[in-house]
C-alpha cells in the first residue's frame, strides 16, 4: 500500500517514516464539498482532522450582530482539527468551501486507536503537535509586528499559483478582514502595490505577482 498524498502537506505527519504514513491513510475518508457547502459549523463536536487536497474553503465566526467574520483561508495542503485528533472539542469556528473542494478527513477516535496501539508513533505525534503549537504562537506574535503591506505580500506570496497569480474567492472586504486591515487599507496598499510595479490587478478578484 502507498500513503496519501493528503498527508505530505501536513506538518505533524512530515516526519513520519512510510510505515507510519501507510497507517494513517487506512484511516483517510473522503469529503467533498460543492461551493458553499458546509465542512462543520461552530458548535458542531469537532474530533477528526480535515486536510484540504483540492479546492479552498473558508474559516469564519458569527459576531453578535450576526454577521461573519472570515478569520482565515484554507488553500490546498492546508488542514484544520488538528488537536481534535487527541480530544474531541465543540468548534469555535464554520468552515464553508468558496469553491468545489476535495477534502481528506482523518476520524478522530480511529486515529486514538492506532495511536494506542502503537506508542511510537503516539510519541511521535505529540512531540509533533507541540512543536506546531510553539510554531503557532510564534507566527501570531511576529505577525504582530508586520506593517499592513508586509502582511499583504505575505499573503499573496502563500496563496500564488504556479503562474504567480492569485484568485480571491472571498469578497474585497472578508480579505481585509482575514489580514486584520480594514477595506480601505487593503485598497490603498494594492494601488501602492501596482504603482510599485510588484503587482497587476485584473479585475475586482486577481492578482498577479511581478
Amino acid at each position: 500500500m502507498s500513503y496519501n498524498s493528503c498527508l505530505l502537506g501536513v506538518p505533524i505527519f512530515k516526519d513520519l517514516d512510510v510505515k507510519d504514513l501507510e497507517k494513517i491513510t487506512q484511516l483517510i475518508e473522503p469529503v467533498n464539498l460543492v461551493k458553499n457547502e458546509s465542512l462543520f459549523q461552530a458548535g458542531d463536536d469537532l474530533n477528526h482532522l480535515y486536510i484540504l487536497h483540492r479546492g479552498s474553503l473558508k474559516v469564519y465566526g458569527l459576531a453578535e450582530n450576526g454577521k461573519s467574520h472570515v478569520l482565515r483561508l484554507l488553500n490546498e495542503g492546508d488542514f484544520i482539527g488538528e488537536h481534535a485528533l487527541l480530544q474531541a472539542q465543540e468548534s469555535e469556528v464554520s468552515v464553508d468551501a468558496l469553491s468545489p473542494s476535495h477534502v481528506c478527513m482523518i476520524k478522530g477516535p480511529q486515529f486514538a486507536k492506532l495511536l494506542e496501539d502503537t506508542p511510537e508513533l503516539s510519541m511521535k505525534i505529540i512531540q509533533a503537535l507541540l512543536n506546531r503549537l510553539q510554531d503557532s504562537d510564534q507566527r501570531s506574535t511576529a505577525n504582530l509586528t508586520l506593517s499592513a503591506r508586509e502582511r499583504l505580500l505575505q499573503a499573496l506570496e502563500s496563496m500564488k499559483d504556479s503562474n504567480n497569480t492569485v484568485t480571491l474567492d472571498v469578497s474585497k472586504r472578508e480579505f481585509a478582514s482575514v489580514l486584520g486591515m480594514a477595506q480601505e487599507t487593503l485598497s490603498r496598499q494594492f494601488t501602492n502595490l501596482e504603482d510599485e510595479g510588484l503587482i497587476k490587478l485584473k479585475g475586482q478578484r486577481t492578482i498577479i505577482l511581478l
